[in-house]
């Protein structure tokens, strides 16, 4: 089986099962610091639909199910026995996505209903602006939830190795193209009803 092989899988959160029981002492601590409901929901049924698709991978309930997070915060399962060991998470619009993977990966879902290119300007190039300023206003749209996605997934894959005003794409032949840093990566992409699904995965040398 190829490495670049993942498995990606999506629920709403209306369709997922939550259970505080399966969250540690600092997942716990850090759902009863959320003020907002609709975060404290979206976080517990994303580690809800994780920890689950965890034990059924490892043969253990979900309370068993122990996240590690790296000091850049990328969260990870210390298991080599899974046949993919590497996983990421996001949610948005209503929605969990978690990929697993062969090779580190990286994913990031967003509905787009907020993301806007004047307030996304700190966070693009000069030259990411320009050539999308320049887009038809319904193309524009969906490549800067495009290119927002990939630098999120890009992040996550590489845990945080490199800030944003160190990432750079360029558009080539009507795509996005990740020029720098220069990290053998590449793209998958998918359209869903709750937005934008990007997923970058890393081949290791």
């Amino acid at each position: 089986m190829s490495s670049d092989k993942y498995l990606l899988l999506k629920k709403n959160i209306s369709d997922i099962s939550t259970d505080l029981t399966v969250l540690d002492k600092a997942e716990r601590s850090r759902y009863d610091r959320l003020l907002d409901d609709a975060k404290k929901l979206e976080f517990l049924a994303g580690r809800s639909f994780l920890k689950k698709e965890l034990a059924k991978m490892a043969h253990l309930t979900a309370g068993e199910i122990k996240i590690s997070i790296t000091p850049q915060g990328k969260p990870f399962y210390s298991s080599s026995e899974f046949e993919y060991p590497h996983f990421s998470i996001s949610h948005s619009g209503g929605a969990v996505v978690l990929a697993f993977a062969k090779i580190p990966v990286g994913v990031d879902l967003e509905s787009g209903v907020n993301l806007r290119l004047a307030s996304l300007k700190p966070i693009f190039t000069d030259r990411e602006f320009s050539v999308l300023q320049d887009m038809p206003q319904a193309e524009q749209q969906k490549e800067l939830v495009r290119l927002f996605t990939m630098k999120e997934a890009f992040i996550k894959a590489t845990d945080k190795k490199w800030g944003l005003d160190q990432i750079y794409f360029e558009w080539i032949q009507d795509q996005w193209r990740l020029t720098k840093p220069a990290v053998d990566c590449f793209f998958n992409f998918e359209e869903t009803d709750n937005g934008q699904i990007s997923v970058c995965l890393v081949r290791e040398s």
